[in-house]
């Protein structure tokens, strides 16, 4: 087998066991980044989730481990998510990929700043398939290593900036601006347009406000059916809670009757009279209907999207947002078809991710594909 053959296979078996590698780390980011009670860099060690012990080198190798231990832990005997040696091998997968597509002795940097893009891709979807958020540190902090990115490498915009660094870092930025901008004008408009839900009950209809011990914040129960977490009604200040005709007690005080209560993300009036939320930390009632805010999607998405337009230039994002539609749309109608009560409500962005590596492998071919049918 000629040298550079053996050569190219060596390179692309180094990036298969890196992408494993960096994989095992992104399971700590997704475990840790969100929650207030763990920082990314500490512990050092990783640490079995249900008794906190930590996991010697030699038990925490990429998806070997998760195989020898047959998916359960070694002192605790609770079993170990899929989602662990998922992830390793899902980031191996791509870390193959992007260097069999875009990898050489010339372009490897080109690789490594996909390879960067595709670990705060991986992180920010698993973290939004679980917790609906996605951080600031992998949206804001994305955009700026992805402008930081085009500035060490500038064809990242395009094969025509070879020679034009701040160009490229002017069309990354611009880019940036596009994706923030687009989704914001996309949540907007979906806010005027579908911002409010109202509901009317036959009759007096239960409902409880109270923080529940794991949540990170206070979770609205209507009746047995409805359970909202507070975050999800007020997104921004404007956004209300409205109950009509019925009663409201408060720490588990004597009922008061009302026939406006109105909730505000940091406040609430019994018809005329004031209440501040930190001095209540239950509340429970009936009424006659309500009425609330709701939102699309998160302004999370919207930066997330900025982080896209930065790596990939701002063609991308429209890409990725009509793509992503598509995917979330099929994704939501399945798991309608598979369970009636599944895919209520969905994380978008997952999906946005998934359009923009579309765009990154097959997006000028689509372009081209389609505006071929147009002539």
């Amino acid at each position: 087998m000629p040298p550079h053959h053996l050569l190219s296979i060596f390179l692309t078996v180094t990036a298969g066991v890196l992408g494993a590698c960096i994989g095992s780390f992104l399971n700590v980011v997704i475990y840790r980044l969100p929650r207030e009670d763990c920082q990314v860099h500490k512990p050092t060690r990783s640490f079995c989730p249900n008794r906190k012990d930590q996991i010697p080198w030699y038990l925490n190798i990429p998806v070997f481990s998760w195989l020898f231990l047959l998916g359960k832990c070694r002192h605790c005997k609770q079993p170990i998510s899929w989602r662990y040696p998922g992830i390793e091998l899902l980031t191996a997968v791509f870390f193959v990929w992007i260097w069999v597509t875009f990898g050489g002795m010339t372009t490897w940097p080109i690789a490594v700043a996909y390879w960067v893009m595709i670990c705060i891709f991986i992180s920010a979807t698993f973290i939004d398939f679980e917790l609906m958020i996605i951080p600031d540190e992998l949206t804001i902090g994305g955009t700026v290593v992805g402008i930081l990115a085009t500035a060490a490498v500038p064809t990242l915009m395009g094969p025509e900036f070879a020679d034009r660094h701040f160009h490229a870092i002017g069309w990354s930025i611009f880019g940036a601006f596009v994706g923030y901008g687009l989704l914001w004008a996309v949540i907007s408009m979906g806010k005027l347009a579908f911002g409010r839900r109202a509901i009317s009950f036959d009759g007096q209809q239960e409902w409880i406000i109270t923080e529940h011990e794991g949540e990170p914040n206070p979770i609205l129960e209507i009746g047995e059916k409805e359970r909202i977490p507070l975050d999800d009604i007020f997104s921004r200040a404007s956004d209300r809670l409205r109950f009509s005709d019925g009663e409201i007690a408060m720490d588990h005080g004597e009922a008061i009757s009302f026939e406006k209560l109105v909730f505000h993300y940091d406040h609430f009036f019994v018809d005329e009279q004031r209440f501040e939320f930190q001095s209540v930390k239950h509340l429970k009632g009936n009424a006659s209907s309500v009425v609330m805010s709701r939102e699309a999607m998160g302004f999370g998405d919207a930066k997330f999207e900025a982080c896209i337009g930065a790596f990939l230039g701002w063609q991308a994002v429209p890409f990725s947002l009509f793509a992503g539609s598509l995917l979330g749309c099929v994704v939501w109608m399945l798991g309608k078809l598979l369970r009636k009560d599944a895919a209520r409500q969905l994380p978008f962005g997952p999906y946005l991710a998934g359009g923009a590596i579309i765009w990154l492998f097959w997006g000028q071919e689509i372009i081209q594909w389609y505006m071929g049918l147009l002539r």
